[in-house]
Order: C-alpha cells, then structure tokens, then sequence
C-alpha cells in the first residue's frame, strides 16, 4: 500500500471542553513498524482541540524518532 521504507502514523485525539481532558491514540503502518507500539494517552488540563491534536501528533513523532525509524 505504501512505498517501501515509508511509515504512516494516523492519529486523532478527542477533548471535553468542560473538564479540559483529553484522549489521544495512533496507531503505525508501514514496513518499518514492528518496533513500535501504538499510542494511547490521557491528559488533564489541556485548553482545546487543536492543543489535544498537537499532543498525538508531538507523541507519535516522539515515539518513531527514538525507535529509530
């Protein structure tokens, strides 16, 4: 489905305006994938959607920087 050697990371995050919580999750495709785990994350006191985006994007981007990907 992808070119050899690309990884695809799809992540979303939902967030409740009310309690400042928010979910992430992504999940890794790709042939380079098997070193990493998927990522799923609850944090308090975030102060929107897109902070709550940001954070999925910021961990997947952490999490395949140092699986050395």
């Amino acid at each position: 489905m992808f070119p050899d050697g690309r990884t695809v990371c799809k992540v979303d995050a939902a967030w409740n305006a009310t309690s400042g919580a928010c979910g992430i999750g992504g999940i890794f495709s790709g042939d380079n994938t098997r070193n990493l785990s998927t990522v799923s994350e609850a944090h308090s006191h975030v102060s929107s959607a897109l902070t709550a985006e940001a954070i999925a994007v910021h961990r997947a981007v952490v999490l395949t920087v140092y699986s050395n990907v």
